[in-house]
């Protein structure tokens, strides 16, 4: 009958609906514990380097700090100069791609 068919419909309604809602709060949980995570890692790191992070996410949004990929930037591909290159192996200092303006960081897999 057509009751017990909407009753069904209404069942399984209520089922994808509960299970979505299980997905929304895992999904809440997992970004206050990645904010939190954040927020402690934020402390730690000076104020004048997340001025430069924020400014730089403010206009390029995506990634801010990029490996070096085969002596180039990992954003924009533009090659980088040996001594751009000791600068950042050095990693004293923040160093941004002259190109694309992101934060530049050695890895182990920068020399591949």
């Amino acid at each position: 009958s057509l009751t017990e068919k909407a009753e069904a419909v209404t069942g399984v309604n209520t089922e994808q609906l509960n299970s979505l809602q299980q997905q929304i709060d895992s999904v809440g949980s997992k970004i206050d514990e990645k904010a939190h995570e954040r927020k402690t890692l934020v402390s730690q790191i000076s104020k004048q380097t997340m001025s430069v992070y924020e400014r730089i996410h403010r206009g390029k949004g995506g990634a801010v700090v990029v490996a070096v990929k085969k002596r180039a930037c990992g954003a924009c591909y533009k090659a980088l100069p040996p001594q751009r290159i000791q600068e950042i192996k050095i990693g004293d200092r923040i160093i941004t791609c002259d190109s694309c303006g992101r934060m530049l960081v050695w890895t182990s897999e920068s020399d591949m």
